[in-house]
């Protein structure tokens, strides 16, 4: 673990922060690009929710800024409820956007289990 603006940050907590809504955002966006109708709604409200945490982490990290409040907010989370509370929200959207009879790539979906597989793993294994 290292410390890095006084937050203890492990592999899975910055998979969680940043790497996990950056993928879902990728696959929300070709969602809609090869989706069509229904799907293209869900992935459209993936998407809104996978950018909302990347736009306040990239914001400015200062003291008392609503980016370091989220960091904090995710590791306190992570350490008392679950890290799910954060992933569920991101994607569930996605998951319902294969619903559709013409959602458009099957490897999208494919990608989001492996990523939640990865999450799952990480977070055993305490990484």
């Amino acid at each position: 673990m290292s410390e890095i603006s006084g937050i203890d940050l492990t592999v899975h907590v910055l998979a969680l922060v940043i790497a996990f809504p950056v993928l879902i955002a990728f696959l929300a966006f070709a969602r809609i690009s090869l989706g069509h109708g229904l799907a293209r709604v869900m992935a459209a409200v993936a998407l809104f929710l996978a950018a909302i945490p990347l736009v306040i982490i990239f914001s400015r990290l200062e003291q008392d800024s609503l980016a370091l409040r989220y960091v904090l907010l995710l590791e306190r989370m992570t350490r008392t409820i679950g890290w799910a509370a954060f992933v569920v929200p991101v994607s569930v959207p996605l998951a319902l956007s294969a619903l559709g009879r013409r959602h458009g790539g099957r490897w999208i979906d494919i990608a989001h289990l492996a990523a939640l597989v990865l999450l799952v793993l990480l977070w055993y294994f305490g990484i």
